[in-house]
């Protein structure tokens, strides 16, 4: 149930994220209808600028519906497997040098950092592929480890897996 409410924050977050992006896609549309013409300004350079960052504001509107996808699954095959061990789909409680981070596992890239609050809790998007992830994987509940990241020796103890 936990797990359930925590995906469905999740999709909310992306939700409102993905409005805001397109929002923002379309004030660009319309500064590269309301810039000068090449004609009328000796240069395209304004309209080309603005039509780069519109490819990449489409693009990471793409990058959230993806992961919108992702996680959508995921509440749907809720309760088709065991969450005893690290994977992707997974959310993870662990212990970073005597700090609590909370995580959710997803299987898809590009995704890192983005936050969801949830219950008065943090919960970080990670990618099934960043390294600390790939040094958790198949990790359980109790396991403890020494993960180093960025020339740093980091003490890592998984508290919960659900």
């Amino acid at each position: 149930m936990k797990k359930k409410k925590i995906l469905e924050a999740v999709i909310d977050f992306l939700c409102s994220a993905i409005v805001q992006n397109q929002e923002i896609l379309d004030r660009t549309h319309q500064s590269i209808n309301d810039a000068p013409s090449a004609m009328e300004s000796g240069s395209d350079t304004s309209r080309f600028q603005l039509s780069s960052l519109a490819q990449n504001q489409l693009a990471a509107i793409d990058k959230l519906v993806e992961v919108k996808h992702q996680v959508e699954i995921l509440k749907e095959t809720l309760g088709s497997s065991s969450a005893t061990e690290i994977k992707p789909g997974s959310i993870i409680e662990v212990e970073v040098n005597e700090k609590v981070l909370l995580y959710l596992i997803l299987p898809c890239e590009g995704i890192g950092g983005m936050e969801v609050e949830w219950n008065s809790h943090i919960y970080v998007m990670i990618s099934d592929g960043s390294p600390f992830i790939n040094a958790l994987k198949g990790c359980h509940k109790g396991d403890e480890l020494s993960i180093v990241m960025g020339g740093h020796i980091k003490k890592v103890k998984v508290l919960d897996v659900y």
